[in-house]
């Protein structure tokens, strides 16, 4: 093995940072997030490498220059860190690297629990295909600006796989397609004001605390596996706006975009035994007191001295209408199957031992009345799905003991409190564009985004299934409305028909007889969105 050798004297630090900015990536593990997902920044710090030498460390040195030292392939290397120099390992050999500032392990094995610590010279470090059997650790450097992982995978030592912290000038921290078998440390890094961490998989906690002020992560893609059966955490060092984490944050979407309107008259919509569909209007002005049960009956006490008795509903929804107390079903009797708030504010709701229960679903709601407001649903033995999107919950958003729960979604929500999902069966929690203050706690694995989720509420599209047009003859949107007889009616919004649109049609072609397929959607304003698949015939 060559200890060193120096690739170009001419080649100088800039060029190194040129090389690293302007080359291309190959994810190994395989991308889950759009790049769009990610900033500019990142996405061109990933850029990278490709011109570097594989199986080797490539750093720039005092001088300037830039320098390779050849690792044989698939000899294991051990590193450690003086304020001086960086220590390299590989069998009996030792090297050491003195005054680098920039540093790049690509394409090797690091054997046993490695660290760098204290090396004052060392500006920026970038781990690129690189196993360790071990931990990893990045310690009191105090002069490290930048730290990127890409394309790597870290073991176990001491409980951890990687530790971040005491470096006090670190201001960039990017880690993709990594995986990481033990728990996740980034804490004490007192310029460090954000991280990414994209398309990685974490197999144990991840814990963030005492970065500068204002701190967050954006995780972006990422699979936290969990066994089912233990829960551990993603978590910040406590509930506050100093120290958070977004998931699949999508910055053109707003987060807990509740719609609560204490102008608008709101409504009270249930399902009977016999599937009779029912409806109260709560005039302005007017709150839910109550909302209680007993044995297989709902009563609900309004503020303008009404009451409701709802005798066996199977389907409750709450829409537009402000709730100022708990809400609490306990009833084993209860034989309600669906529950639903869209557009509301409301107080806790504890929901337990409601063995018919099967969705529970939350819409543009904010859970914010009264002090810890929050969401605890468990020991729901039918449960099978749980939705929360455009919502906020002011504490605790705790889902557990419902083993045959099949969907778990959160989309464009706000938790400023923590989050607890455990004894979920074989679910896979889905979150996107969601912000975390505090922690997750979960025995259930986490991964992927679920898509926009109607709120149970569609619109009622009806139409011919086909139509006849001349042919030669350009389709237009009145024709078309007409011949296929399309009609489309909102519980909330009423005739929605002109909101009609139509996709297919650029395949269509007038001028060649035949039978074209195309779809006929519609949305409400709650953007829930139809869909018909419809024949057009051309022909005489």
């Amino acid at each position: 093995m060559t200890k060193k050798s120096i690739v170009s004297k001419s080649v100088k630090y800039l060029m190194l940072a040129s090389i690293l900015g302007t080359t291309g990536i190959s994810l190994m593990v395989g991308s889950s997030a759009d790049a769009s997902q990610l900033s500019p920044v990142v996405t061109q710090e990933l850029k990278a490498s490709e011109k570097i030498q594989n199986s080797a460390i490539t750093y720039v040195d005092a001088d300037g220059y830039m320098q390779v030292m050849p690792i044989e392939e698939g000899a294991v290397v051990s590193l450690s860190g003086t304020k001086k120099a960086i220590t390299v390992k590989v069998g009996k050999e030792k090297t050491k690297i003195e005054g680098a500032k920039e540093v790049i392990f690509k394409g090797i094995t690091i054997a046993k629990k490695s660290h760098l610590h204290l090396t004052t010279s060392i500006e920026k470090i970038k781990l690129d295909n690189v196993k360790t059997e071990k931990g990893f650790e990045i310690k009191d450097l105090p002069n490290l600006d930048t730290f990127l992982v890409k394309d790597s995978s870290f073991g176990s030592e001491s409980a951890y796989s990687m530790k971040v912290h005491g470096n006090d000038k670190l201001t960039s921290y990017i880690i993709d397609n990594t995986k990481f078998e033990d728990n996740f440390y980034i804490h004490h890094n007192d310029e460090l004001e954000v991280s990414y961490i994209s398309n990685s998989v974490f197999d144990k906690n991840v814990r963030q605390e005492d970065n500068k002020e204002g701190y967050y992560t954006q995780f972006v893609g990422n699979t936290f596996v969990r066994d089912g059966r233990h829960e551990d955490s993603i978590s910040s060092g406590g509930k506050s706006e100093k120290d958070i984490f977004f998931i699949n944050e999508h910055k053109e979407i707003e987060m807990g975009a509740t719609r609560y309107n204490a102008e608008k008259e709101g409504k009270i919509k249930y399902i009977l035994p016999d599937g009779e569909k029912q409806k109260y209007v709560v005039p302005v002005g007017v709150d839910v007191e109550t909302v209680v049960d007993k044995k297989d009956t709902v009563i609900i006490t309004l503020t303008n001295g009404e009451v409701l008795t709802l005798q066996s509903p199977k389907s409750l929804t709450f829409k537009n209408v402000n709730i100022t107390k708990r809400i609490s079903f306990q009833n084993k009797k209860l034989k309600l199957e669906n529950l639903a708030f869209n557009d509301c504010k409301t107080a806790t709701i504890d929901i337990a031992h409601v063995h018919s229960l099967k969705t529970a679903q939350f819409f543009y709601t904010h859970v914010g009345n009264g002090h810890n407001a929050h969401v605890n649903i468990h020991d729901n033995d039918g449960m099978e799905m749980f939705v929360v999107q455009d919502s906020v919950v002011d504490a605790k958003l705790r889902l557990d003991d419902s083993e045959k729960l099949t969907k778990y979604v959160l989309n464009n929500v706000l938790v400023p409190g923590y989050m607890n999902a455990d004894d979920l069966g074989e679910t896979v929690l889905e979150i996107s564009n969601s912000k975390f203050d505090h922690k997750i706690y979960s025995s259930q694995t986490i991964g992927g985004e679920a898509g926009r989720m109607n709120t149970g509420d569609e619109p009622v599209l009806t139409s011919e299934d086909s139509a006849k047009f001349d042919p030669f003859v350009e389709l237009t949107r009145e024709e078309l409305m007409s011949k296929f007889n399309i009609l489309a009616m909102d519980d909330d919004d009423g005739d929605i028909t002109k909101n009609v649109t139509f996709e297919g049609l650029e395949n269509v072609d007038i001028y060649t007889d035949g039978t074209y397929e195309i779809t006929i959607v519609i949305s409400d304003s709650d953007q829930n969105i139809v869909k018909k698949n419809v024949q057009l015939v051309i022909g005489y």
